[in-house]
């Protein structure tokens, strides 16, 4: 948990994609979204690097799971495509505060010691 904490604060999500994905049956049944999140925030950060073409391929293979329950969201970010390279004045400039990357990390923990069977 430690280092995909370390991690996030460089906003690297690798090791906390990769554990959301190990851990996918035991999220799903605590109902949790945090896979969608990490997603939504690496989303945004491929198009923070102005990777339009990036960022649709990641959106074709990471939130078509997630159509069905979370299209608001989808759309949402389907939106900032349209403000590529102004997303910081854009009106989803919302996804780019660092308070983002801090209350993931924080629902991260909530999550890893859910699973785990300890406490905070």
């Amino acid at each position: 948990m430690y280092q995909i904490v370390e991690a996030m604060k460089s906003h690297n999500l690798e090791l906390a994609l990769n554990w959301a994905s190990t851990k996918k049956e035991q999220l799903i049944r605590s109902e949790s979204d945090i896979e969608l999140k990490f997603q939504r925030l690496q989303f945004v950060e491929i198009l923070q690097n102005n990777d339009k073409d990036e960022a649709l391929k990641y959106d074709r293979t990471c939130f078509a799971p997630y159509a069905s329950s979370n299209m608001a969201a989808i759309q949402k970010l389907m939106a900032c495509f349209l403000w590529v390279g102004r997303l910081d004045s854009s009106p989803y400039s919302e996804l780019l505060f660092p308070k983002q990357w801090d209350k993931l990390s924080e629902v991260l923990t909530r999550h890893f010691c859910n699973i785990i069977g300890c406490s905070e």
